[in-house]
This record gives structure tokens, C-alpha cells and sequence, in this order.
């Protein structure tokens, strides 16, 4: 590394690494219980990183995570999410600073 140098920590890896996700979990998959012990405890803090950690770990992390549950509630007592489609949702990602999917549709219906 050379002074100056940018450096991003791969999410998208750490998120695959069997070391943190142990189990038969596919991580293409949205497997909800990746994230918790058989007794509802976390299975690994560190190893899902979007505030940071250890001592330089975003010291406002609680209010995004707090209102991220509020608007969620919010939207499921008045919205409906359903799938775009097999043509729209194919799969695959672009690679940039960060991991975007290629295409993504959702259809929302207000209540």
C-alpha cells in the first residue's frame, strides 16, 4: 500500500467466507437464520460490518437501525412488495466500489 491508497473491505466476501457462515446456507439465498444461533443469539458481530468495529465503529450505528425498523413497520402495515419476474430479477452483479445487482424489479401496490 502506498500512502494515499484506498482501500475498501470486500462485504461481499466476508459475507461468503465459511470461517463466518458455517452451515449448508447457500449465500445467494435469503436465509434470514444465517445471521442467528438456534437460541436467537448472533452468531458472529463482526462478521457483518456496515457501521465498522472495534473502537473506530460509527458511533451514531443505533439511530439508522432504529428507524430503518420504524420505516419497515411503516411500509408492510400500508405497502405490498411483490417479485418483478424472472425477466426482470436474472440474477448476477455489477462490481464497482461496491456490489450492485445487474437488474432489479419490484412491483409496490399501496393498500
Amino acid at each position: 500500500l502506498n500512502k494515499g491508497d484506498h482501500v475498501l473491505i470486500s462485504l461481499y466476501n466476508i459475507a461468503r467466507d465459511v470461517r463466518y457462515w458455517s452451515g449448508p446456507i447457500d449465500p445467494d439465498q435469503f436465509y434470514p437464520e444465517r445471521f442467528q444461533n438456534e437460541d436467537n443469539t448472533i452468531r458472529n458481530k463482526a462478521a457483518w460490518i456496515v457501521f465498522g468495529g472495534g473502537h473506530r465503529q460509527c458511533m451514531g450505528q443505533d439511530l439508522p437501525r432504529l428507524e430503518l425498523k420504524a420505516i419497515c413497520a411503516r411500509l408492510m402495515q400500508h405497502v405490498t412488495f411483490s417479485d418483478g419476474g424472472p425477466d426482470v430479477n436474472a440474477g448476477g452483479y455489477k462490481h464497482a466500489d461496491t456490489l450492485l445487482p445487474k437488474r432489479i424489479g419490484v412491483t409496490i401496490t399501496f393498500d
